[in-house]
């Protein structure tokens, strides 16, 4: 029922995006295209499926080592099965993609539709069914990640930069709490005579002190920020969206 109703809103021309766990042999016929992906988030086949499936099949079974798809078997079951099968050597199924007449005519479409966008032009789905012929001239993916680390550095900039300009809360009261040490510490060693050993200790001591300090007090501050984000960290840590050091050094540098 519902996905007759998804199909009934998709024949009015309205474009409809659905997240799919093991469907039915039925239910995956319903759709039209596919987006699949394996873990890190790196695209194993885009495309239009054909009937009965048959252009992703024909795509997977170009690689190496995949067990044939008998007419029998659910394609849904069976992508998965092959993803994920244990036998060595596996097949790098995102290489194989990349290396595709399915991937250059994505990029081609990307590209066709950027260059008529200004010009309010259509452009139509163009979707090759051959196997690997060529490759694709592209910045190649850091290892085990979905982008290049130059990608994933400004993606978790731009995150964090963000992040910080929603949190106008804590921004405050940090600035509050660096201003109020600040005026404490400075009052208190105003009139210091600083042409004495004691004077030159005590200017030193009140530097020191204020690092301490500021220091104690921005980790004490962070940790709610953390403890925000932690359940988005695992979850796209888990998916091998970016580096952990990058999402470090990014944190550290927002901080700042």
């Amino acid at each position: 029922g519902v996905m007759r109703g998804i199909t009934n809103v998709a024949r009015t021309g309205r474009t409809v995006i659905c997240t799919i766990h093991q469907p039915s042999k039925m239910l995956f016929s319903m759709f039209q295209s596919l987006l699949l992906l394996r873990k890190g988030g790196q695209v194993v086949f885009f495309g239009e499926l054909g009937e009965d499936a048959v252009n992703l099949v024909h795509h997977l079974q170009c690689a190496e080592g995949v067990v044939t798809f008998e007419r029998r078997m659910n394609p849904a079951t069976w992508m998965l099965d092959a993803l994920q099968a244990p036998s060595p050597p596996a097949p790098d199924f995102a290489e194989h993609y990349r290396n595709s007449d399915l991937h250059a005519a994505a990029l081609a479409e990307i590209e066709a539709i950027r260059a008529c966008a200004g010009a309010g032009g259509a452009v139509g789905m163009a979707c090759s069914k051959g196997c690997p012929t060529g490759t694709a001239s592209e910045a190649k993916p850091a290892q085990g990640y979905a982008a290049a680390y130059s990608t994933q550095l400004c993606e978790l900039t731009k995150k964090f930069m963000m992040i910080y300009w929603r949190s106008p809360q804590y921004n405050l009261t940090r600035l509050v709490l660096v201003v109020a040490l600040s005026l404490l510490l400075g009052l208190a060693y105003l009139q210091v005579d600083k042409s004495s050993q004691a004077g030159i200790f005590s200017a030193v001591s009140v530097q020191f002190i204020s690092l301490i300090f500021l220091g104690i007090l921005n980790l004490n501050s962070v940790q709610t920020m953390i403890v925000t984000e932690r359940a988005v960290f695992y979850r796209e840590r888990a998916a091998n969206m970016y580096s952990s050091l990058l999402y470090g050094v990014v944190l550290g540098f927002a901080e700042l």
